[in-house]
């Protein structure tokens, strides 16, 4: 339990950072979304390659055994295509109305996909799903529920405007 909520939390963490880093860059310092993609999407390349060259997790030895598109078809590249679409996506959402409105649409969609599933294939969602579905959304309404409070420096720039 400890270790998995550890993981968790982390995860949480990491994810809420990322967020920060990325709206600051892209909010505050106006760096374009497309550039900052390719930054992220170079930086995912380099540790892909260091994770081939030091074997860290097998990989690296079936890539020298078998070559690494040996198992590719025409339909791989149909989730890095929209992965790609998705993370451009996000850069925009979060560039043009903030990592909290982004974690919104994330929730919502998490809530749609749970909803359609039923509908869809008639199967029920997991009580995984059940439990978190209702925190998430609670959570949502808890936040907008509570006015934003102006901070001095923003209140200060206002008046000079």
């Amino acid at each position: 339990f400890w270790l998995g909520a550890t993981c968790c939390m982390a995860g949480s963490a990491l994810s809420g950072l990322g967020s920060a880093v990325t709206e600051l860059v892209l909010v505050r310092k106006k760096r374009d979304t497309l550039v900052f993609s390719a930054e992220l999407a170079a930086l995912s390349a380099v540790s892909l390659c260091l994770n081939l060259v030091l074997d860290l997790n097998g990989d690296g030895q079936r890539v020298q055994a078998r070559g690494l598109f040996s198992s590719w078809d025409s339909w791989t590249l149909a989730p890095v295509v929209a992965n790609s679409l998705g993370g451009l996506a996000v850069g925009a959402v979060t560039k043009y109305f903030g990592s909290v409105r982004k974690g919104f649409a994330i929730t919502f969609g998490l809530v749609l996909s749970a909803v359609l599933r039923v509908v869809v294939t008639g199967r029920s969602i997991s009580p995984a799903v059940a439990i978190a579905l209702p925190l998430a959304s609670g959570g949502i309404i808890l936040h907008l529920a509570q006015p934003r409070r102006q901070q001095p420096m923003e209140a200060e720039a206002k008046k000079r405007e």
